[in-house]
């Protein structure tokens, strides 16, 4: 298989990179789970757009508010 970029893990950061390159380049996103998203295991802060629109549904929690220290 030839392509020009290969994205391991399709969580969030690796979705959005994935959709972004593949504008402009032969793309392959892999992903060791059966079901991209499942189980979820989001580990941080992700602004909307680092969702993509394909994830969007399953945003458990929007952010209102954040103290700095």
């Amino acid at each position: 298989m030839k392509t020009d970029v290969l994205v391991i893990g399709a969580g969030p950061a690796g979705s959005t990179a994935a959709l972004g390159l593949a504008k402009d380049h032969e793309v392959v996103l892999v992903e060791e789970h059966p079901r991209p998203g499942s189980p979820i295991q989001c580990a941080g802060l992700v602004t909307p757009r680092g969702v993509p629109s394909f994830a969007a549904d399953s945003v458990l929690n929007k952010i209102k508010k954040i103290n700095a220290r």
